[in-house]
């Protein structure tokens, strides 16, 4: 039996809402026209009618001119515009348009990259129950992109959506149990959500389901030739039923010649497949193929199309040469303010070269105001993870008091750093230093009382003041 009270305090809100759309001038009978439209993929009366509702506030139609800008359904694209649509739509409450912000965000779609914004509109959707943010704040939990990593957050996040039917959670919560990842390890569990996703058609959970078979064949006591014949079958068969990952991984296995006899032929035929659905890191390597022309006629314009696809999706190293492919010209024309910012996109992820990057624009003043604060700063982002030519600059930094006091040992140490990098002018300079610092050229540390650790929290004292 129904409970008639819940029911009529149901109606009772709907009735209500349906007054205030009244008093508002919207009619509820102008959004369902808008929807009728665009389920018939009348696409522009669709937009016709329901501009007007956005306009006036409705939630619903702004978020439906977000998506639709998004997309270019009716319109040209613009992810500019779709994010502002998404903005007002989010600040009303609306659960899908906050997770489509926060995404935008994450990826700098439309809008700056904004890791903290990001999060904070992804947080109000989950808090919502909205599993497609549920599972986006899992992702990142699991990564430790933009929060802390923590699987255990991540887990219990990919099971809210999980139980509510979303088949990419179910899938990285199988995933979770199989690996011990948050959870504690449970092969059955796991097989569990494995299945429910692959129910769904989730052709990663149905890839995972054949590899799990494949590794029980393998502990039964299979050759390693077997095995590896075992996995290379799986792979092919989540391959030829369209999973972009096994795609990929068949691509590289034949680009390699990794468990099968090496065809260059077969392998760009399988990374393209991966590509033209979307797999980030097929569409980066296949433009690198075109950019570099191997295996293929060199061609720029083609390389520029697949890294941009790869750059949308948020694919650093994409990003960067995208960056300079702008920088250079190549297959369009030179924009230095283009170039920054790709490269800038690649440099906030994390990615050293795209850091280096970032510090010489700010010297120069390459696609951005010169900043030599700015400029020292990204140089020692870059530095702090190895990165030669950075160690090598702070070096120079410190010997020629560029941004930074002059100091004659901190400069030998950076020096030091950066060849024990393998950079040969830094090699050189230590190498003519004579006494004054005992650089083991092969080796991690430096013996001497002042030394590298010490070095770095100086350097840490110093961003501070």
């Amino acid at each position: 039996m129904p409970n008639c009270t819940c029911v009529q305090i149901k109606w009772k809100l709907f009735i209500s809402m349906l007054a205030a759309l009244t008093m508002l001038g919207w009619s509820q009978d102008d959004y369902q026209e808008g929807l009728a439209a665009y389920e018939n993929k009348d696409y522009r009366q669709a937009i016709n009618i329901w501009r007007p509702l956005a306009e006036q506030g409705h939630s619903e139609a702004q978020f439906n001119m977000g998506f639709m800008y998004a997309k270019g359904q009716g319109v040209s694209q613009d992810s500019e515009i779709a994010v502002n649509w998404y903005r007002k739509a989010a600040a009303q409450g609306h659960a899908k348009a906050q997770h489509n912000l926060g995404l935008a965000l994450l990826k700098g779609r439309g809008t700056d990259i904004d890791m903290i914004g990001a999060v904070k509109w992804l947080q109000k959707a989950v808090d919502q129950g909205y599993a497609p943010a549920q599972y986006a704040l899992g992702n990142l939990s699991a990564q430790g992109r933009a929060v802390a990593q923590d699987y255990t957050k991540a887990a219990a996040l990919f099971r809210k959506a999980a139980e509510q039917g979303h088949p990419d959670a179910q899938y990285r919560l199988g995933i979770s149990y199989a690996d011990g990842y948050g959870i504690d390890k449970d092969p059955k569990k796991a097989e569990t959500w494995l299945r429910r996703a692959a129910e769904q058609n989730h052709l990663g959970a149905i890839y995972a389901l054949g590899l799990m078979k494949q590794k029980v064949k393998a502990k039964a006591g299979a050759d390693d030739t077997e095995s590896v014949a075992s996995l290379i079958d799986a792979v092919r068969k989540a391959a030829t039923v369209g999973y972009p990952k096994a795609q990929y991984n068949l691509a590289v296995a034949y680009l390699t010649g990794q468990g099968v006899p090496k065809d260059a032929v077969k392998g760009r035929q399988w990374l393209r497949k991966a590509a033209e659905q979307g797999f980030a890191e097929a569409q980066y390597d296949l433009a690198y193929l075109y950019q570099n022309g191997e295996g293929v006629d060199q061609d720029d314009e083609q390389a520029l199309v697949w890294y941009l696809k790869a750059a949308e999706q948020g694919f650093a190293r994409a990003q960067y040469n995208l960056g300079f492919m702008y920088a250079n010209g190549c297959g369009l024309e030179e924009d230095e303010e283009a170039a920054f910012k790709w490269i800038h996109k690649a440099a906030e992820q994390g990615l050293a070269d795209a850091q280096y990057a970032v510090s010489y624009a700010y010297t120069n003043g390459v696609g951005v105001s010169a900043n030599q604060n700015t400029a020292l700063e990204w140089l020692r982002k870059a530095a702090k993870q190895n990165h030669a030519e950075a160690l090598f600059n702070m070096g120079n930094a410190y010997a020629n008091g560029y941004g930074v006091a002059n100091n004659e040992m901190r400069a030998l140490r950076w020096y030091c750093k950066a060849a024990q990098a393998g950079h040969e002018g830094a090699r050189k300079i230590i190498n003519s230093s004579g006494s004054k610092i005992d650089c083991k050229m092969e080796g991690t540390t430096i013996p001497r009382q002042n030394s590298m650790e010490q070095d770095a929290i100086e350097s840490q004292k110093e961003e501070r003041k």
